[in-house]
């Protein structure tokens, strides 16, 4: 990968560094590090030799190892292993592909892509082109609609 599509973090100036732990709680029962400064969606924002940053991608690119820059389906993303966005803990932290984070979250691609059974309880079959669909309820559609027809 290009090192222009990297976050790079070196040079943090010392004060920067007690700024930050500053704004750091750690949870001594789950090891998170949460960010009590600025938040935007639930993830830290700080601010580091005047440009912004999530806080999470900060601290691993410094503590860790550099990640990659932009979106796509084939640039990783940092996953926190702890679901909880406001963790900045690198050792929480890990890059997955965008695809396998979507999957391990909440929404509804995810939750359809783990559900097991149609809402009629058959089972369904493994996905074709990225698609899954109960043929036992697709043909008694089909023989109603063309019994209509």
């Amino acid at each position: 990968m290009n090192i222009h599509n990297l976050l790079v973090i070196n040079n943090v100036p010392p004060e920067s560094i007690s700024r930050i732990f500053k704004k750091i709680h750690i949870d001594k029962y789950n090891g998170c590090w949460i960010w009590t400064g600025t938040i935007d969606k639930g993830y830290g924002q700080v601010r580091v030799n005047k440009k912004l940053y999530s806080t999470h991608r900060f601290m691993y690119a410094w503590m860790v190892a550099p990640i990659p820059r932009g979106k796509g389906k084939d640039i990783p993303v940092l996953d926190h292993i702890c679901n909880e966005r406001a963790c900045c803990n690198p050792t929480h932290l890990r890059l997955i592909s965008d695809t396998e984070n979507i999957l391990l979250g909440n929404g509804a691609t995810a939750r359809k892509a783990r559900q097991t059974h149609c809402r009629n309880g058959h089972l369904l079959p493994p996905p074709i082109r990225g698609h899954r669909r109960c043929m036992i309820c697709h043909r008694a559609w089909n023989n109603r609609n063309y019994a209509k027809n």
